[in-house]
């Protein structure tokens, strides 16, 4: 067959797509439908394959910039706009369902407590902020010994220790790692407000 025969039959291929368009879409979502399991199964296969994830991770440049360029597009933003305000309830209920499962990662908990932390420290408008980690760095370079306030250092161990604010935020302390120190929740409890 010649490329005239060939370009014939594409033609043919192509008018017939059109032609039974919702048919084959309806086929082709049944068929994914009674395969689902083996086409994730393959697909989870297929992406971690060596030379496919080379290939991926060498045009990860391209791809992004690719799909950057493809939402920026007036046209796509339009139908984006357009698809949120038809669905905003089903977008809530999915946002709402996706965070609940994020938040009970580790990552996800770190995350929370960090944005919970940079909250309270611009309502009360201080200054500096800290993170997570830099807490639980403190706690283990203390080993599990409190500070102690108004008795000696004790040893509690790392879980039962919490951070304090040397100068209370109250008092216009800073957020900053330089003004945290470790005590036990009794220490802690008992310091309350006051300036050590």
């Amino acid at each position: 067959m010649g490329k005239q025969g060939k370009d014939i039959e594409t033609e043919k291929a192509i008018q017939y797509y059109y032609e039974n368009r919702d048919e084959i879409l309806r086929r082709k979502r049944e068929r994914d439908q009674r395969n689902r399991d083996k086409t994730r199964e393959y697909a989870r296969e297929y992406y971690h394959r060596p030379e496919i994830k080379a290939r991926r991770e060498a045009n990860r440049e391209e791809r992004l910039k690719h799909q950057q360029e493809y939402h920026q597009r007036p046209e796509i933003k339009a139908r984006r706009r357009e698809y949120e305000k038809n669905n905003s309830d089903k977008i809530k209920r999915q946002r709402k369902k996706y965070q609940k499962k994020y938040y009970q990662t580790p990552r996800g908990r770190e995350v929370r407590r960090n944005s919970q932390m940079k909250h309270k420290s611009l309502k009360r408008n201080t200054q500096g902020h800290h993170t997570a980690k830099e807490e639980e760095f403190l706690k283990k370079m203390s080993g599990g010994f409190c500070s102690g306030f108004n008795r000696l250092p004790h040893y509690v161990g790392i879980e039962n220790l919490t951070i304090d604010h040397i100068i209370p935020l109250i008092k216009s302390g800073s957020d900053n790692v330089s003004n945290l120190q470790v005590l036990c929740r009794s220490c802690n409890a008992s310091k309350r407000e006051k300036i050590i």
